[in-house]
């Protein structure tokens, strides 16, 4: 089982809407070498190289949601849609 921390929590749930790490560091008001910091310590956590991936794998351990039907408005899929 993996464990984050709240801020871990947070990045991986805006990443995972597919927002970049500028919007990130807006939204959460951190600097831009912070939210690269978190998404790398995810990656470690997850066992991944990239944000699809770590999508997958947020899904598979049920920390994001994965709904069966999706809207072209739905934040999971704005960005990375996968069929």
């Amino acid at each position: 089982m993996i464990f984050l921390t709240e801020r871990q929590k947070e990045v991986l749930e805006l990443s995972c809407k597919g927002l970049s790490i500028r919007e990130i560091c807006q939204e959460l008001g951190i600097k831009n070498g912070t939210a690269k910091s978190h998404l790398t310590k995810l990656f470690r956590l997850f066992k991944v190289n990239n944000r699809v991936q770590l999508l997958i794998e947020a899904i598979k351990s049920g920390m994001i949601p994965c709904h069966e039907k999706h809207t072209q408005n739905d934040p999971m899929v704005r960005r990375v849609r996968l069929y």
